[in-house]
């Protein structure tokens, strides 16, 4: 019989040679294909990852788990749409994404009620006191009432807001699409005055692509739950790739060999790397 050396997967009390078939051991010897790369390229990587998992202020890498984590979070540096820092703060996450949706239907109502005024009305109607004067027109001016010095002046208002070309009666018919105008642009100013602050660089008023707000706000949340709310965001490292590289081809097989609570140590004996 052969003899046991001090770290094959026998002297770890891993395996039992005797209870295995010939086919079960020609599996283990299938599978020993897929352990590569060479042992000391593996053990570099791991190191690496080890390094960015300091860098990242979290635990030691130990289980796959780990090292998925962290790979996670440096591949989340370099997606097109990176959040901003404050935003990994769970108060102040929150508060970003109630201003994209608080900010993109008040700029969507905003710029509907503009399309339905401003072929009738000139910018003066939203310094006009536009709600007034409809409800004056709408309530007020009845019969003779049409003849008093009240009704002339109010006609002469709001025929000064129109655009050119639009007659008095087209202006009146049109008054409400005025007033929803106005109140559009003050409730629209006063989103932008409460919210824009928290989107940062992403908020370029009327030009805001709020899908990509959303993509950020999305990285955002999946970089706190990778982080376990830890404390930095990822920086930049051009490492996480070439160890992405080296790890998925090198787990693969041995998470179907290896129960998945196993540590890395336990695996690296278990496969002869240790």
């Amino acid at each position: 019989m052969t003899a046991k050396t001090p770290h094959s997967p026998l002297a770890a009390g891993l395996l039992d040679i005797e209870s295995l078939d010939r086919n079960e051991i020609q599996a283990i010897l299938d599978r020993a294909r897929f352990f590569q790369p060479p042992p000391n390229e593996t053990y570099r990587r791991l190191d690496s990852l080890r390094g960015m998992s300091r860098q990242f202020g979290l635990p030691d890498v130990v289980l796959f788990a780990d090292a998925d984590r962290v790979l996670g979070l440096a591949e989340l540096v370099h997606t097109p749409n990176r959040p901003l820092r404050e935003w990994m703060t769970p108060s102040l996450f929150a508060a970003a994404r109630d201003a994209a949706d608080e900010l993109e239907p008040s700029l969507r109502e905003l710029a509907d009620a503009e399309a339905a005024a401003v072929p009738v009305f000139t910018g003066e109607a939203l310094a006009a006191p536009v709600a007034e004067l409809h409800d004056r027109f709408e309530h007020r001016y009845q019969g003779l009432k049409k003849l008093s010095g009240d009704y002339r002046a109010d006609k002469k208002t709001l025929t000064g807001l129109l655009t050119a070309g639009t007659k008095f009666k087209q202006g009146l018919h049109h008054l409400p699409a005025a007033v929803h105008w106005v109140a559009a642009v003050r409730r629209y100013d006063a989103a932008v005055a409460q919210h824009a602050g928290i989107l940062g660089r992403y908020w370029r008023g009327r030009e805001t692509d709020f899908a990509s707000i959303a993509d950020a706000l999305g990285v955002t949340n999946r970089c706190r739950f990778l982080f376990r709310l830890g404390q930095r965001q990822p920086r930049p490292t051009p490492a996480h790739a070439k160890i992405r590289t080296t790890w998925q081809p090198w787990q693969r097989p041995i998470v179907r060999a290896i129960p998945p609570c196993s540590t890395a140590a336990q695996v690296f004996i278990a496969i002869g790397l240790a």
